[in-house]
Formats: structure tokens, sequence, C-alpha cells
């Protein structure tokens, strides 16, 4: 405590004295007033009537409690030096970050630490600070200064002369600036020099002697008084501007619950992919659109909804918040939220895997579909493998070179390190999985470990069809057989284009098409050619459809593409005469007789004069020629395509195929070069995700456990889902890890191809001026509508209110 002394005089005189011991002795009365503050508030035991009450953390309840506002603040002793504000009998102290909930951490980022609040803060700001309290860090190990020193938790109480030790409540610590601050005096003095209020003290060898200066300071007394007098006009509601805040409350509430159906309607559209607007944007009139029909729909049976359009026909409200703006708005809200949890999701699981490919919208833009892999570690017992999509981004430079930027700058907005990933896939394009300059490439150049997998399916999309996946497999089969009898659909199929051909009036091109396409079914080489295509086809059908589930595991894969290709290498040897065969009983069916047309005389032109002519001369048959321009490079391109896909596979299946068989692991040996082998595929700069010799010895010692607990095949979401019910990951750390990064990795992008479906879905031709943004959050609404349906939107909701509430009563 300091006073200015006239340099005259060096001892304060008797009156002096008195004078100051009266000011004292005024305020300590004045704040004595405050001592018996348990009248005002319900007190309780500690810990009673939670709902939410976890012994291990007890602290954080309390400051929950603490921010919804629950009056249980209680005020002891006798003197102001020692006077302390508890919560449920217990200091208010916050843990580390990390036991706390997302959803507590996302609503306050900023207010946790002292040292993130803004240089100027509005008393709307500092009324909310002091209904949250003041938050006490705590932690095992503070950071060290350069001569060893910190802070330590025990500053946050204080022991008086009687031995008694009660808590420094205004004392707070920062973490980002590593320093302690003075909790009211940081409110109200915005004069204060000491280093308690302005910049934090970190002169940790002068703390203690600091703060026992401060405590007793005058104006350190005044803040807390003033921070006192604050909390309780804000707990009994008696504030200045109480009736302003009822007033605004009130129409929060109102705002609160308008939104909620405007964001369960738009949800509702984007879920099901629906057109929001009509040719009006106005209310009541016609062709005004699904947004606008659902909200005077629900108006005749909601009284909420009724009576807000009754005040935007009136004109009593300034917004009615029905137009296009809002559904931009609340269709970001809404995708940014479930983006949120997405990342949340991958930064929990730390390995993820890229899925991406490009394809043109209805306007032509060239869009960019990512999709993130992870194992996703729920808050349950059950591990699952996810996939998740991050949105539609449009690419002006499709080569790998640009689409590489894009993807790098989308992980990086969204906080994923390139060194977590462990695997990527694209289609089979070049600027995909281009051993120079395609993405994949250039990933791995930034990451080695990011392993490259090319989609199973796309090679099997054989590359003489211009369709995606099995080539339209329904197609070929509606001309084959006729669904339930046994009669050929080709018949029915040539007699429709006949009569086609002979409506009157009919188009002539249609009707000159309808022919052509009618005498080409009874031509033998194309009845030979549709059995060779469906036989093809079905064998690639069955293999393409297994492919496409999320958690195939990579050894099956392999399995299933050698199968394949077992059955085209067969099929090259002794199909094209089977297919003859089959042909010649689909022929009697058509009343075609089963034979080739001869082929059309080939005029040759010779090279010199003295050489004969060779025109109307065939090498071949027409059955052979047809065999060798058709069947046979059919045959061969199907063969390359499956081949390589198997290669690639294989290779990696060889490295890590033994962890898909954790109950047929006999041999320690063999297991033990495994292990290495997968050790040295995960090794960049000398560093491994995992220990090959550690990895032995635990898959050699949970092998007995899961032998005895499961019947089935042991497969790795059994070993993970086992790990983590039994809390085993410290004792099993490498296979938890090597198992995460076995699943991360895809074997097809079977998630991107309906992503694109879902983009057809959205932007149609009607809607083909739909904005990036909004094409992007209403495929992310559409394909992860799993999470928007459970989000929970009463905290944006709340705020959005308020904020509209504020400015409509600023207005009047």
């Amino acid at each position: 405590m300091s006073h200015k002394i006239s340099n005259s005089r060096k001892k304060l005189s008797g009156y002096e004295y008195r004078k100051r011991k009266s000011v004292k002795d005024q305020k300590f009365e004045k704040i004595k007033k405050f001592m018996s503050i348990e009248k005002y508030v319900a007190y309780k035991k500690p810990n009673e009537g939670r709902e939410d009450f976890n012994p291990d953390a007890s602290t954080i309840s309390t400051t929950m409690s603490n921010k919804i506002g629950e009056p249980s603040t209680i005020f002891k002793n006798s003197c102001i030096t020692s006077l302390q504000i508890e919560v449920d009998n217990e200091p208010v102290i916050l843990k580390e970050s990390n036991d706390l909930s997302e959803d507590f951490l996302q609503e306050t980022p900023n207010l946790l630490d002292c040292g993130n609040w803004p240089i100027v803060r509005s008393s709307n700001f500092v009324d909310h600070l002091i209904k949250l309290g003041p938050f006490q860090i705590t932690k095992e190990k503070y950071p060290e200064g350069r001569n060893g020193r910190h802070f330590s938790s025990i500053y946050y109480n204080r022991k008086l002369a009687n031995g008694e030790t009660f808590c420094r409540r205004w004392l707070v610590y920062s973490d980002s600036k590593n320093s302690v601050f003075c909790f009211c005096c940081l409110l109200f003095d915005n004069n204060s020099k000491s280093n308690l209020v302005s910049d934090g003290f970190k002169k940790w060898r002068h703390l203690t002697e600091t703060l026992g200066i401060h405590e007793n300071n005058v104006s350190h007394m005044k803040c807390y008084q003033q921070w006192v007098e604050t909390e309780i006009r804000l707990k009994t509601g008696k504030t200045i501007d109480n009736e302003e805040i009822k007033i605004i409350e009130k129409d929060s509430l109102r705002w609160q619950n308008v939104l909620l159906r405007l964001m369960n309607i738009t949800l509702y559209l984007a879920e099901n992919n629906m057109a929001f607007r009509g040719s009006s944007d106005k209310l009541f009139t016609p062709q005004n659109g699904k947004f606008l029909g659902l909200i005077q729909m629900l108006a005749k049976f909601d009284p909420v909804m009724q009576k807000h359009l009754a005040l935007a026909i009136k004109g009593d409200t300034s917004d009615h918040y029905c137009g296009k703006n809002i559904q931009n708005e609340l269709i970001d809200l809404m995708s940014q939220k479930v983006n949120d949890k997405i990342i949340n999701r991958v930064l929990k699981a730390v390995y993820y895997s890229i899925i991406a490919d490009c394809t043109p919208d209805i306007s032509r833009k060239e869009q960019l579909s990512l999709t993130i892999r992870i194992v996703y570690l729920s808050l349950d017992i059950r591990v699952e493998i996810k996939e998740y999509f991050l949105g539609f981004f449009s690419v002006s430079d499709s080569t790998g070179l640009g689409l590489t930027e894009v993807l790098i700058e989308l992980l990086t907005k969204h906080g994923l390190k390139i060194s977590n990933c462990r695997g990527q896939e694209y289609d089979n394009g070049s600027n995909m999985k281009g051993k120079i300059n395609g993405v994949q490439k250039r990933i791995l150049n930034l990451n080695p470990l990011a392993l490259y997998v090319p989609c199973g399916n796309h090679s099997l999309n054989l590359k003489l069809c211009d369709t995606r996946w099995e080539a339209k497999i329904s197609s070929v089969k509606a001309v084959r057989y006729q669904v339930g009898t046994c009669r050929s659909l080709s018949s029915d199929v040539h007699d429709a284009l006949i009569a086609l051909s002979e409506i009157e009036g009919c188009n002539p091109e249609t009707a000159r098409e309808a022919i052509t396409v009618g005498e080409q079914l009874k031509d033998f080489s194309f009845l030979v050619s549709l059995i060779v295509w469906y036989d093809v086809l079905f064998q690639v059908n069955i293999v393409s459809k297994t492919l496409q589930e999320k958690d195939m595991d990579i050894t099956q894969c392999a399995k299933l593409l050698k199968s394949c290709c077992s059955f085209l290498e067969n099929y090259r040897k002794c199909g094209f005469k089977d297919a003859i065969i089959k042909s010649k009983n689909l022929a009697i069916e058509l009343q075609v007789e089963p034979v080739f047309k001869p082929l059309k005389r080939i005029i040759r032109v010779k090279r010199h004069f003295d050489e004969p002519a060779q025109d109307g001369i065939y090498l071949f048959s027409p059955e052979k020629k047809l065999e060798i321009d058709f069947f046979n490079p059919l045959l061969e391109t199907s063969l390359i395509s499956m081949r390589e896909k198997f290669i690639q596979l294989e290779n990696y299946s060889e490295v890590c195929g033994f962890l898909y068989n954790v109950d047929s692991l006999q041999k320690i040996e063999e297991i033990l070069k495994s292990c290495l082998a997968l050790q040295s595929k995960l090794t960049v700069n000398l560093k491994s995700d995992i220990n090959g010799i550690l990895l032995c010895d635990e898959l050699m010692s949970i092998k007995p456990f899961l032998s005895e607990m499961v019947k089935d095949k042991i497969t790795p979401i059994i070993v993970l889902n086992f790990i983590k019910q039994h809390k085993m990951q410290d004792l099993y750390p490498n296979t938890w890890i090597a198992m995460r990064i076995l699943l991360t990795i895809p074997v097809t992008v079977a998630s991107r191809e309906r992503s694109f479906s879902k983009m057809k879905l959205i932007k149609t031709y009607l809607r083909s001026t739909m904005s990036q943004d909004r094409l992007s959050s209403l495929g992310t609404l559409s394909i992860e509508k799993n999470i928007a349906e459970n989000l929970d939107f009463s905290t944006l909701i709340k705020d959005f209110g308020d904020k509209k509430a504020r400015k409509i009563n600023l207005k009047n």
C-alpha cells in the first residue's frame, strides 16, 4: 500500500494515521455485507445432485456449473485479506484442456486463458467473464525459465499466520504467456501498472513477495469489491440494464425457435438433394420453391412460425430470414459444423488416407472430390473404418502439379499433416497415377509413407468402354436375357424396333436408325459379341461389387483379382468357341441363320506395276476375323489392367498381409521376418511408426487371448476392438499402430464415385448456376447426413439469435 507523503515530513501525523484507519474500516464494513452471501444462494453439499459427477473430474464439473450460471458461490472468513470464494466447497480450478469436452472448448476457445482476452472489453464481455468465473489452470509440470524456475499450483493457495489455508481465487495462470494475472484487476483496473495486470508476472523468484503486496493493495481491494458486487447483481438479476436484457432474451428466444425450424427445413432439403428456390423469392406467391413452401405449410400448424410470418407480412420485423441469403448462411453453418466434427475425428485417428478424383459437372467445371479414410476411434467400445467426404472443389489446372497443390492446400487448411498420410488412391488417369509427374508421385516425394494403391474397380473398368465400373452389365443383361423366362429379349427388342420404323409420321432419321439396329440384332457376329461381353462382364461384376466395400482387406482383394485373372486366361483359350455355341441357340430363337456374313471385298491398291492385284483375296474367315479384331483385344486389354492391379496389391500384401491372419501365425521366425519387413516399409529417415521386434512379441502374446475369445477368423478390426475394449493400448502399442495403418489404406475409390452421383443430383441442368460453396456444402450435408442429423445447434442458434435480437433493439 502506497501513499503520497509531503517532502517536508517523513512520518505521518496522528490525525493522518486515524484518517487512514477510518477509510480502511469503512471499506471493511462495506465488504462485510457480502460475507453472508449464503442467504442469496442455495448451498448444497459437494457434488450433490450432479448427474455429470465423476470422481476423477470433480474440478471440471465444478467449472461447468459456473459456466451455466448455477448459484454456488459462498464467501467465508472475517477479513478482507482472507476473503475467498468457493464453488461447492471447492476452489474453481480448471485442469488441462485434454480433460474438457470438445463442445466446451469450441464454445469458449479463448476465454479459458486470460492471456487471450482482447485489450478492449465491452461491459457485456466483462459480465460474461464474471459469469464464467476465473479459471485456474493446473499442470503437472509448468514451463521453466532460463534459471530453471517455474510457476507452481501451490501459489493458488494462501497460508495465514494461524495455519489456515485459503484459495487465492483472483489469481489465474495464462498458458499462452506463461504468466500469472489478477482476475479482478485485469477486468476493472485499466490504468494499473502492475505486472499482474498489464503483461503478466513471471519472475517466479519474487512471486511470493509480489502476491503478498498485491493482495493488500487498496486498488486490488477496490477491484475485488467491484467484482463481487457485479457478480451478485448478475446472479440476482438486478443489473442496471436488467430490463433491457429481459427484452433481448425474450426476443432472442423467439429467434432461436424460428431458426431451429429453418435449420430443420434446410437440413431436410439438403439431405434429400432437393431444390430450395423457385421462380419467386417472396412468401405466399406461386412457384416460390420448396423452402418457402415448407415454411408456409409449417405456419399453418405451428404458432411460432405463424407469428413470425405474420410479423414479416405486416412489416413489424425488418428481417424475416426466409430469403436466399439465410439459406446460404444456414447451409454453410451446418456444413461447417459437420466438417469440424469430421476433422476432429481425423485428428484423433492420427493416420489417414486420401481418396480423390476429378469430374466435370453440368456446367463443365472440373470438380475435385476429396474423401478422407480413417480408423475411427469412437468414444464407445467399437473401432470402425470410416470414409468422410470433405467437399467439392473447383480446379482450373487438372495436371499432376495443379491437383497436388490443391490437395496440399486443402489438407493444410484443415490442419492435417501430410506426414500422417499413409495411403492415397485415385483413378487410373495419367495425371493421377503417373510415375514421374502424377499426383501420387508428388505426394510420395513429400511423404514416402503415403502408399499409392490404384483403384481396383478402375482396373476392372475395361478400357474399351467409356462407362464407369463394370460397363453397365445390366444393359447387356437386358438384351441377353428376359427376366423370369427362358425366351430371349432380343426378339422383343427386334420386333419393337421394326414396329417403331413403320409408324406413320415417324422421323425418317429415327426410322432409319431403328431399322439399322434391328438388322444388327439378327447379325450372328453381333450375337457372338453379345455373349462374350456378358460372360466377361459377369465375372468382372462379381469382383467389382465385392471390392466396393470400405472394409475390404487387401489380401482378399488380391485373391479376388487373381481368380479373375485366371478366369480371363482360361476364357481366352476356349471362350470364343463356347460363345459361338451359345450364340447358335440364341439365333434359333431369333430365327436367324447361325452363320457369319461373308466379308465385303477389300479393294487393295498394288504397290508396283509388275505386282499382281490382291483384290478379293481374304487371309482369314469371318469367324477368325471376329476373333482377331474383337475377342483377342478385349481379353488382352482386360488381362493387362487386371494384372497391373494384381501385381501392385500382391506386393503390398506380401509386406502386411500377415496382419490379416493373426490366428494362422505359427513360426516365430517367419513372423519376425514379416514384422521387420513391415518396419522397413514404414521407415523414413531412420524413423519408423513401429518396432518390428516388439511387434512380433506382441502378436505372439495377443494370439492366445484372441483364440480363446474369438471363434471366427481374427481380423484386424477384431484385434483393434479387443485392445480398446480391454484398454491394452500401452501393452500392445505396436500392434495398435500397425493395425490402424493397415486398415487406413483404401482398396477402391467407391466413396468418391458415390460423391459424384450426389453431385449430379444436386447440380442439375436447372441448378447449374449454383455457387461453389453452396455445392460443396449441400454435398457435405447430403453425403454425411448421419453426422448432420445428430448435430446440436443450440449454441450456434443462441449466438445467432442474440446477434439478431440486439441488432433489432438497437434500431428501435
